[in-house]
């Protein structure tokens, strides 16, 4: 744990796995989705379903502008 907290990880946290090519294996932590983007949007999200209804105004007249 304390080579967790020295290099500011915690457990569950990604990494990427790499060697240095003179024999060493470097661990670094993935960074999270750059705000802004839908992954950070979403980040969050549990995968919970959505449900709706779809709203029926009555006929139409003909005259609607979409």
């Amino acid at each position: 744990m304390a080579v967790l907290k020295e290099a500011k990880m915690e457990m569950n946290d990604l990494v990427y796995i790499e060697s240095d090519g003179r024999g060493r294996i470097l661990l670094n932590k993935k960074s999270g989705p750059k705000k802004g983007t839908l992954e950070y949007l979403f980040k969050d999200y549990d995968e919970e379903s959505f449900k709706t209804e779809l709203t029926v105004f009555g006929e139409s007249v003909g005259n609607e502008k979409w």
